[in-house]
């Protein structure tokens, strides 16, 4: 094998070790971190609607009736799907 086909197979190799360090690094470095909406709200004519976390599995649901200025809480279960009112209450103090 001559001088000059030992330096370009060197010169492929080194190439491809780079290409897959490179490769190697952008795998295991850390992923971005998902976003995640908070506090989203609602309005839309007569009512305001938003929600609330509980527990990991629960989460309440506000629906605010503008018009009337009442408030009722909704309690939403993921796991059975489930939801029942939990609270009314009258905002304006007439």
């Amino acid at each position: 094998m001559s001088t000059n086909a030992k330096n370009i197979s060197i010169g492929v190799l080194s190439i491809t070790a780079v290409i897959l360090f490179v490769g190697i690094i952008l795998v295991s470095s850390p992923a971005a971190q998902p976003a995640y909406a908070g506090n989203v709200s609602s309005y839309g004519g007569d009512f305001t609607v938003t929600i609330g976390r509980v527990t990991r599995d629960a989460e309440l649901i506000y629906l605010v009736d503008n018009t009337t200025e009442r408030l009722i809480v909704y309690g939403l279960q993921r796991k059975t799907g489930k939801c029942a009112i939990l609270d009314q209450s009258e905002l304006s103090q007439r």
